[in-house]
């Protein structure tokens, strides 16, 4: 009888953000009636979100190299990190195609080479938007002030590994206008931000000359959208 491979088993975590590295592990085996007639294969790793194992539009991650004279009834381990790639969001199921390429001879046994993971990870995205902007009451035109601001993560997904832009703007408008707002500098922003959770943020300015009346302070995270927030930037 030939060597016939196959996944037991995927092991993944239920829930991830973008950009956030995590392990996929899985167990392999030879149900076959013989060893292998080569030593060397690989596994290949996919996200995706159907649930038949239709690859179409899967995610590629990569792949892992194995070396093993398997057996028959024997088992490997394998595992890989990944990163959770930005500009996806919800339940992604993770598939391990063993032997892609076919080194391995099966005969006509490679039709289970491919194996879904029982549950799909959740993919969550953060939701980056300014909470409280405060300065001075009163200063004038040509002075150097201080803005805080506090930058939230409303979001379900942590911000992680990423630097992003917070963008200051003075404007005669209480409600944010680009037409009118004065750019009075960028806060450039390398912490994470956990879901749920907020970043202080701190920038000194010199107000722009010539300028009388009442103005407000309006800050704006992630000004250039660097941040993947699945559609959630409206409020930023």
């Amino acid at each position: 009888p030939p060597t016939d491979l196959a996944v037991s088993s995927i092991t993944s975590p239920a829930t991830a953000s973008n950009g956030e590295s995590v392990t996929i592990q899985w167990t392999g085996f030879n149900q076959g009636g013989s060893a292998p007639n080569s030593t060397f294969w690989r596994d290949r790793v996919y996200l995706s979100t159907a649930a038949d194992s239709n690859l179409t539009g899967a995610i590629n991650l990569g792949r892992v190299n194995v070396s093993k004279n398997l057996v028959p009834g024997q088992t490997y381990f394998a595992q890989k990190t990944i990163t959770i790639p930005d500009n996806v969001n919800g339940d992604y199921y993770v598939y391990i195609d063993t032997d892609e390429g076919n080194s391995v001879y099966e005969y006509t046994l490679d039709g289970n080479n491919l194996r879904r993971s029982n549950d799909p990870i959740q993919i969550n995205s953060p939701d980056l938007k300014i909470d409280t902007v405060s300065g001075p009451l009163s200063a004038l035109s040509g002075q150097v002030i201080t803005v805080n601001w506090t930058t939230e993560n409303t979001g379900l997904g942590d911000v992680i590994n990423k630097t992003w832009t917070d963008a200051l703007f003075l404007s005669p408008n209480a409600t944010y206008n680009p037409v009118t707002a004065i750019p009075l500098g960028e806060f450039m922003a390398t912490t994470s931000i956990g879901g749920g959770n907020g970043s202080a943020r701190q920038l000194t300015v010199t107000l722009p000359n010539g300028l009388s009346g009442d103005f407000y302070f309006h800050a704006l995270t992630d000004f250039t959208g660097t941040v993947f927030e699945n559609g959630a930037d409206g409020n930023n």
